[in-house]
């Protein structure tokens, strides 16, 4: 069926229901504001969308306020944890850097996290190739238990095989010697660096961003 046989009711329908994915926080992404969403609709006219019902959304729409809890987001603590569960890491128990990403989606809207800090493990490869990858998961399963018994507070993610993020409500201060003081360090050769970044100095919305903030802060 071509876009003039699609009857009236249904391209009006189709238009309200990209308005409204459009302006929607969905779990994967921060939703547009009004004016966001009306310019793409406005870019889409004759390609997707029909051009007179385009024309007359914009006249509707375009003074229209949003309501500002119009989410797919995990809201209570229950919600978060079942919401969760879907992305823990099967190795350490951490979170993953899918639910990295989506936090730091979320605190874009948000704002309640304001401290990351990004723990680098070095000579990770090496150790596996000598002591094997299932000592090797052991080791990054007991340095994960380190921080999240360390940080209660804060949310622990395992990212790139072999690095961790902490992300906080407040500033945590990362005491290297003290997480290397873990028996499993002994006789090892990993060592670990860190870097931290202040989430209010920044507009961060996924780990590339966070990665690209990390490089132009050091």
């Amino acid at each position: 069926m071509g876009g003039d046989e699609i009857p009236l009711l249904s391209q009006i329908m189709i238009v309200a229901d990209a308005f409204d994915a459009m302006t929607t926080n969905r779990i994967y992404k921060v939703g547009k504001n009004i004016n966001e969403a009306l310019q793409e609709l406005r870019e889409q006219s004759s390609k997707q969308f029909h051009p007179e019902v385009v024309e007359s959304a914009i006249k509707a729409l375009g003074h229209v306020e949003l309501a500002g809890n119009i989410n797919q987001l995990p809201v209570t603590e229950l919600e978060k944890e079942r919401f969760a569960y879907f992305y823990r890491d099967q190795v350490t128990d951490a979170y993953n850097s899918k639910y990295l990403n989506n936090i730091l989606n979320q605190n874009s809207i948000k704002k309640e996290f304001i401290c990351v800090n990004t723990i680098y493990m070095h000579n990770f490869s090496i150790y596996n190739e000598k002591h094997g990858w299932a000592k090797g998961d052991l080791f990054l399963k007991k340095f994960a238990k380190e921080l999240i018994e360390k940080f209660p507070l804060s949310f622990i993610f395992r990212i790139h095989g072999d690095d961790f993020v902490i992300i906080g409500k407040s500033h945590t201060d990362i005491a290297l010697d003290d997480l290397m003081q873990q028996e499993i360090f002994k006789e090892s050769n990993i060592t670990l660096s860190y870097k931290h970044v202040d989430l209010r100095q920044y507009n961060i919305n996924n780990l590339h961003e966070l990665e690209t903030a990390i490089l132009k802060h050091n």
